[in-house]
């Protein structure tokens, strides 16, 4: 049962990820924005271009127009996910994101598909509703940011894991349909498909963000990193110095979400794919004690609940939500 192990250490992989991507999205750099987050995150899909030596490609327009739409559309959900997780509790956040993708995946085979709904899959649903809401019970913290100025309710902010979760859906339903006509080309087709991608951050990050912004810092604004960001405190630096720190543990955190990723998808192909998603709990779990670990620290940038009613409520919701995920999957 080597590949349970291997999975369950991708999941706590992932839980670490989506703590790091807290903090730096709380920083003050031009990558604490979501847009610059998910735009720069996004552009790490080009490095599948050192994957050519040993694909064959053949790039059509029918790819061509579907890589754009997947690329697009997953960009998207990654802001609405890094909006969500710089507004809110990332103990509620990727819970209620992660549950909402096999839930929208179904709703997609039913609606587009013509495919039934099985009485274990509509178990599976119910579970997920009700862990939602139970993770959705206490609003997040309202956002500091708004394009008018003005602070957004917070029960809104609700909505963006779940729209995140609905579009993370539709970008794998995009990928299937387009693996679909195109079998055994599966190499060609990911790198086509990552790479567009990768241009339309690049693009993105040229018409959004100034370039080379994350290395860079106004002469004019020299204030210490300590008084900015509570999160700087553990790290005495300043200035340049302190954006080329935290450009390098971005580097670091999306390299470790690679490795995440290689070590499920490695799991799966040695094992069942339905035990390695249904242990997905064990990514919600580990979130949340990590999360109420690094707050008790760093209250200013996490904001977790650490009452016992809050946190019960949580761990409730985490098993509603992972017990669906196991029926779904």
């Amino acid at each position: 049962m080597t590949w349970v192990l291997l999975a369950i250490l991708a999941h706590v992989g992932n839980g670490v990820v989506f703590i790091v991507d807290k903090s730096l999205l709380q920083t003050k750099t031009a990558i604490g924005k979501p847009i610059a987050y998910a735009l720069y995150s996004a552009a790490f899909a080009g490095l599948a271009i050192a994957l050519v030596p040993w694909a064959h490609i053949l790039i059509t327009p029918f790819l061509l127009q579907w890589a754009f739409i997947a690329g697009a559309v997953h960009i998207g959900a990654l802001y609405l996910f890094f909006t969500a997780m710089r507004a809110g509790e990332p103990s509620r956040v990727v819970p209620i994101a992660g549950s909402a993708v096999p839930l929208f995946t179904i709703l997609f085979a039913v609606t587009f598909l013509g495919e039934q709904f099985a009485v274990k899959e509509g178990f599976g649903i119910a579970a997920l509703l009700a862990g939602g809401m139970l993770l959705a019970g206490f609003s997040f913290p309202r956002m500091r940011e708004s394009t008018h100025g003005s602070r957004i309710k917070s029960g809104m902010t609700m909505l963006f894991p779940v729209l995140a979760g609905l579009l993370f859906a539709a970008y794998f339903a995009i990928t299937k349909y387009i693996y679909s006509y195109a079998e055994g080309q599966f190499l060609g087709i990911f790198i086509v498909t990552r790479v567009v991608e990768a241009v339309i951050a690049g693009a993105g990050i040229l018409v959004f963000i100034r370039p080379f912004s994350l290395h860079r810092e106004k002469a004019g604004k020299r204030v210490s990193s300590r008084s900015r960001n509570p999160l700087s405190r553990s790290l005495p630096i300043q200035g340049e110095r302190k954006t080329w720190a935290t450009s390098l543990v971005f580097l670091c955190n999306k390299s470790l979400a690679a490795g995440a990723f290689l070590l499920q998808t490695y799991a799966i192909s040695l094992g069942s794919v339905s035990v390695v998603n249904a242990l997905q709990g064990v990514q919600y779990a580990f979130v949340l004690v990590l999360a109420l670990i690094v707050s008790l620290f760093f209250p200013k940038i996490f904001k977790e609940e650490v009452g016992t009613g809050p946190v019960m409520q949580k761990i409730a919701g985490i098993v509603l939500v992972s017990f669906g995920v196991a029926l779904l999957v």
